[in-house]
């Protein structure tokens, strides 16, 4: 009857809330020309960058943190892109760029625009780029020199996870066999954890 349909529900969930894991950045592998990214010139070629602004704008996301690259001194010099993980780069607009770049010019050291003429090599904001994502910028610090960034500056977007399901057992006397068992469940996750580094 559909009064024994109305019988012998249950409901389950679980939900599961975690904050974001720390994570950090250093320059690591190599780059166009020397000195393979060994931007403190110390041979360690693990070196931290600059970071001005919030850094809560760099919470990890599904998109990687935008990047910049070009001749940061000369206006319109510089194009920036958002790279996606299953696809080409998405290119900034013409009035995005030049934001991004006066972004990355205000928070670059002064001695990150002067190239290192003793190894003929470009200014390290040339070289190297600079990313930029709502007010936080990260920009390498000049040639020679160590960056200000500390370790696992940034966090993680944490992990939210929501399963939830819904189950009849019904009784195989009075039910017919289509009633007598009847589950279905659903899980939302609301975002994944996502851990970069640098």
């Amino acid at each position: 009857s559909f009064g024994q349909l109305l019988e012998g529900w249950q409901v389950n969930s679980i939900v599961t809330l975690q904050t974001g894991l720390p994570w950090g950045v250093v320059s690591a592998g190599a780059i166009s020309g020397p000195p393979n990214q060994d931007i403190s010139e110390t041979g360690e070629f693990v070196d931290p960058w600059d970071f001005s602004g919030n850094p809560a704008a760099f919470t990890s996301a599904y998109l990687p943190i935008p990047y910049c690259s070009g001749t940061f001194e000369t206006p319109g010099a510089v194009t920036c892109v958002q790279n996606t993980p299953f696809g080409p780069p998405i290119p900034f607009t013409a009035a995005q760029d030049a934001a991004a770049q006066a972004a990355c010019n205000a928070a670059a050291p002064a001695g990150s625009k002067v190239p290192d003429v003793a190894l003929g090599l470009a200014s390290t904001l040339d070289t190297a780029g600079c990313y930029v994502k709502g007010k936080g910028v990260m920009v390498p610090p000049p040639w020679g020199t160590i960056g200000t960034m500390g370790r696992n500056m940034f966090r993680d977007s944490g992990f939210h996870n929501w399963d939830f399901s819904v189950s009849r057992i019904g009784d195989s006397q009075n039910d017919s066999p289509a009633n007598s068992a009847l589950s279905f469940s659903t899980s939302s996750t609301i975002p994944s954890s996502r851990i970069h580094s640098g």
